[in-house]
């Protein structure tokens, strides 16, 4: 029997964290998720089974990289990463602080990097890979209470599409989901199951067709 295809969640939660993990759990792969909130982690591999949770900060680099390796040596190669990890910082510029705003690049930002600097070399060894990013509209526009979130999620989306231009060419799809409204089940919401049904789409697509960005947003948002 061949061995399961591995999926990693990182920046695991109740939400498009869990419902990604669970697609990809129903799709027959073997998921790890990540977070730095062990009960997190312990209620999703009871909630999930196929699930195995990796304790991991992601805006400390070496954490993650250990986390990363640990399960490659655990469950296998990794060929699906999305990384979900984000900060917001509700503030406007002048009650910001740059620690604050330091906070929001290291989670949204460096933990990209550094997963991408992990697993994409290897993907790109083996000649196939996807690594799926959740976004925000806040890349697109800030507003006066998002100034950290806005320019992280902005200084996110060059890095994704960075790093897709680079590895596309080496059959590593990397693709950036602009979520775009309240995640949540319930009228005006994005129901976090259908973003997981689209990343799952995200992760199909035939290398002739790829998709770098899309936006998605409940049929009710005023756009």
């Amino acid at each position: 029997m061949a061995a399961k295809k591995v999926a990693v969640v990182i920046g695991y939660g109740p939400g498009i964290g869990a419902s990604a993990a669970r697609k990809f759990v129903t799709e027959g792969f073997s998921v790890a998720i990540m977070s730095r909130n062990l009960a997190k982690l312990k209620k999703g591999e009871t909630d999930i089974p196929g699930c195995r949770g990796f304790e991991a900060d992601v805006t400390d680099a070496a954490a993650l990289t250990n986390a990363l390796s640990h399960v490659e040596s655990t469950l296998g190669p990794i060929d699906a990463l999305v990384y979900n990890a984000g900060a917001g910082v509700w503030k406007t510029y002048d009650n910001l602080t740059t620690a604050e705003l330091d906070l929001s690049m290291k989670t949204n930002v460096h933990g990209l990097l550094t997963a991408a600097q992990y697993a994409c070399p290897k993907m790109q060894a083996r000649g196939a890979g996807c690594v799926i990013i959740t976004g925000a509209t806040a890349s697109l526009r800030g507003k006066p209470f998002t100034s950290a979130f806005a320019a992280a999620k902005a200084a996110q989306r060059s890095l994704a599409q960075s790093l897709a231009r680079q590895l596309g060419p080496k059959y590593v799809h990397v693709c950036l989901a602009i979520i775009d409204g309240a995640v949540g089940k319930g009228e005006g919401r994005i129901d976090p199951d259908s973003i997981a049904n689209t990343y799952w789409n995200l992760y199909s697509q035939d290398k002739s067709c790829w998709t770098f960005e899309l936006d998605v947003r409940p049929s009710v948002e005023n756009w």
